[in-house]
């Protein structure tokens, strides 16, 4: 899987999910192993979802021209990227 995708970001974020003992992801299609990831703790996860209410908190406070701004950004960065994203939801 990783040699599919050809972002650099994207593969290291995919290095740093994968680990030799972790759940096993199958593609269904072919049964071939795609990625073992590590699997999240419950303090992972509560951080995670610190971050992202702290994240939300400012977002409110940002104005709709700000927010407008964030999203072509956003939109822009999933239209350069759109093939590895392809990749990704379709294994």
């Amino acid at each position: 899987m990783m040699q599919q995708i050809k972002n650099e970001t994207l593969k290291e974020v995919f290095k740093q999910w994968a680990s030799d003992d972790g759940v096993v992801v199958i593609n269904p299609a072919t049964e071939q192993e795609l990625i073992r990831l590590k699997p999240s703790s419950i303090e992972e996860l509560d951080c995670l979802i610190e971050a992202c209410s702290a994240e939300q908190v400012r977002w409110a406070k940002l104005s709709a021209k700000e927010r407008s701004s964030c999203l072509k950004n956003w939109h822009q960065l999933l239209m350069e990227h759109a093939e590895d994203i392809a990749t990704i939801i379709t294994l």
